[in-house]
């Protein structure tokens, strides 16, 4: 119909465009209905472990500290390395310097001067300063990789029992919704048949409060659902 009302031949008037405007405002509502209706994907037990030891705090801190380890073992490293050194200097001289012996004065020396230089240096002996202090930053080390990989084991444990836990909860909901809905149909049998005279007062009542104490149930456990989401989003 939109397709229409813009193939028209004569000039659009008021009237018509505000058809025009209304029907594309509608098209993009619906769109947007459309778009806003899809459900969000589901996440797999790997998805969550990957995304949660991804943005974890804790993780990144231990990944700091481990890289921090590393810098400290390169700097006590660096001592026994072999170290050369290369130097260049010019100097200018504004007159030269000269001595007389009785006779006219004799000058020595230039006035562009030019140094250069290579040194090579080698630790040979410290005491054992350097290897001790070499082994205290490994032990560092070790230590930080065991700190990072007890805080990765922890995060996939949580991640892992959350999971879980609303994989259970997910289902106890979905049972006790379909036991509503099995209860309201029984309940409405119960009332069709009351009406026929197929069954007494007694029995159609008792069917709809039987239906009507489950409902509670359902919202208990939305409420206990509802917890652990927000919990598992922060880690996962």
């Amino acid at each position: 119909r939109a397709a229409a009302l813009f193939s028209s031949g004569e000039a659009p008037g008021p009237r018509r465009r505000r058809r025009c405007a209304a029907v594309v405002f509608a098209i993009g509502l619906a769109y947007l209905h459309g778009a806003a209706a899809e459900p969000p994907p589901r996440l797999t037990l790997d998805d969550c472990l990957r995304s949660g030891l991804a943005r974890s705090v804790a993780l990144a801190n231990a990944a700091r500290d481990r890289a921090a380890a590393d810098a400290m073992i390169a700097d006590m490293r660096a001592p026994l390395l072999p170290e050369l050194r290369t130097h260049a200097d010019y100097l200018r001289r504004d007159q030269l310097d000269s001595f007389e012996f009785g006779g006219p004065p004799v000058t020595f020396g230039r006035l562009d001067n030019y140094n250069a230089g290579i040194e090579l240096r080698q630790l040979l002996y410290d005491g054992g300063s350097v290897a001790a202090g070499l082994r205290a930053a490994q032990s560092y080390r070790d230590r930080m990789d065991l700190a990072a990989e007890r805080v990765r084991e922890g995060l996939a444990r949580d991640i892992r029992i959350g999971f879980h836990s609303l994989c259970y909860l997910e289902e106890a909901r979905r049972v006790q919704a379909a036991t509503i809905a099995m209860l309201d149909e029984f309940a409405d049998d119960m009332d069709r048949k009351f009406r026929q005279g197929a069954a007494s007062e007694f029995d159609a009542m008792s069917a709809r409060v039987r239906a009507a104490n489950e409902r509670p149930l359902l919202v208990t456990v939305d409420r206990a659902l509802a917890v652990p989401c927000a919990a598992f989003r922060k880690c996962a």
